[in-house]
């Protein structure tokens, strides 16, 4: 089996590992249902309130993928801007730092009260909690770029926006990548904590009605949803990666026991 293989493999089965150590313990030591669900009992109330589920779960979907397309967008708008203008850098960074620190769970409360129960207080809430990675890594990025071929590319006539389509963008497209799996990661953990706070549907909002009653195990399933609908975006922003950007790719590792071999110059190129 090769070294991607056992990669692949051990993965899903820590995975298992872990779901049949917890069941074990929890039925060996007696733990109540309701302070500790097994796996099994998690797996039987995903599949008795599927009718509730799944609606939630198309829901809080909706909700993350706009979040992450309006944080995608804004997120490479704001670093372009930042990375073309020192005025817009000193007159937006504080505000992005800003917009980290305060604490989401104080804030969006608020956005529900201006704007409703409806779609946009969450879709906000998600770009809030997603769009930093995307700006941060792309401006970094694009102030990274090799400044010997921009100034060659500005020596053949090329105007500043050219530089920038021709030279800086393509240059930190990998960056930008490994800022939208982040997004990616973060922008259904934003939808959730906006259904928190003031929702009538969505994972988020079953987990606070199930959580109030001591359905344990409803709880456990809303968040197994989660967990699976924040690795199913993560992985399909990794293969779109792979697809869009193949030559971003790091080379295969090359096999350490004899795949190369120096000549030893004193040998004549023999090994010994």
């Amino acid at each position: 089996m090769g070294e991607g293989r056992r990669a692949a493999f051990v993965g899903p089965a820590l995975f298992a590992l872990t779901l049949v150590a917890w069941q074990v313990a929890a039925v060996w030591r007696r733990v109540p249902s309701w302070l500790l669900p097994t796996p099994w009992r998690v797996a039987e109330s995903m599949w008795r309130d599927r009718a509730l589920l799944w609606p939630s779960a198309a829901t809080t979907l909706e909700e993350t993928l706009l979040g992450f397309a309006l944080a995608v967008l804004l997120g490479v708008v704001l670093a372009v801007a930042i990375h073309l203008s020192a005025a817009v850098r000193r007159l937006v960074v504080p505000w992005l730092v800003v917009s980290q620190t305060v604490p989401l769970l104080a804030f969006a409360p608020l956005l529900a009260v201006w704007f409703g129960f409806g779609l946009f207080p969450k879709v906000l809430v998600v770009f809030v909690v997603a769009f930093f990675p995307v700006v941060v890594d792309l401006a970094d990025a694009l102030r990274a770029v090799d400044a010997d071929m921009v100034r060659l590319v500005r020596t053949m006539g090329a105007s500043r926006l050219a530089v920038l389509w021709l030279v800086e963008l393509p240059a930190s497209l990998p960056a930008l990548a490994s800022g939208v799996r982040l997004t990616a990661a973060y922008a259904v953990a934003g939808a959730v904590v906006a259904e928190w706070t003031g929702a009538t549907s969505g994972l988020g909002n079953l987990m606070i009605q199930a959580s109030s009653q001591f359905e344990t195990a409803d709880a456990f399933a809303a968040i197994a949803l989660v967990s699976a609908l924040g690795v199913a975006l993560y992985l399909a922003v990794g293969m779109a990666e792979r697809l869009a950007l193949p030559w971003a790719r790091p080379a295969p590792a090359v096999r350490r026991a004899g795949a190369l071999r120096v000549p030893n110059n004193d040998t004549g190129g023999r090994s010994e």
